[in-house]
């Protein structure tokens, strides 16, 4: 099980953290950001049902720190701090096709929305486990 743990490790730290460090870095080097340039997490990835496969190898403590992290990488209010004047700089043409400023927030809400009602259900099952 420790062997398939670390691996469950790998799989979502690896190329989720270094497709995050990619867009990280090309961002700071460009002046817009489109809606293909973001590397959202998979849609699937947060569903009830998805959960367990995703996340069942991991200890409770490791899926608190991985929803954390992303909890802090997805809400609205960093990410717009960090990212938005690259994003309006995008809006004019993106907008147009459903994929500029307002767009990429409605995306990064509902994505943040996620991650917190599943942290939510994480804290209550743990207090439920006490």
């Amino acid at each position: 099980a420790r062997a398939d743990e670390s691996g469950m490790r790998r799989r979502w730290d690896g190329p989720r953290c270094r497709q995050w460090e990619e867009f990280v870095r090309a961002a700071a080097g460009t002046e817009r950001i489109e809606m293909e340039d973001i590397p959202f997490l998979p849609a699937d990835l947060l569903r009830r049902e998805s959960r367990t496969k995703t996340f069942g190898l991991l200890s409770r403590e490791d899926r608190k720190k991985r929803l954390h992290a992303w909890r802090l990488r997805w809400h609205p209010d960093r990410f717009v701090q960090k990212f938005g004047q690259k994003i309006k700089a995008s809006d004019l043409l993106g907008e147009q096709a459903g994929r500029g400023y307002s767009s990429i927030l409605a995306r990064v809400t509902t994505l943040s929305q996620a991650l917190n009602l599943f942290y939510a259900e994480e804290e209550e099952a743990a207090a439920r486990e006490r």
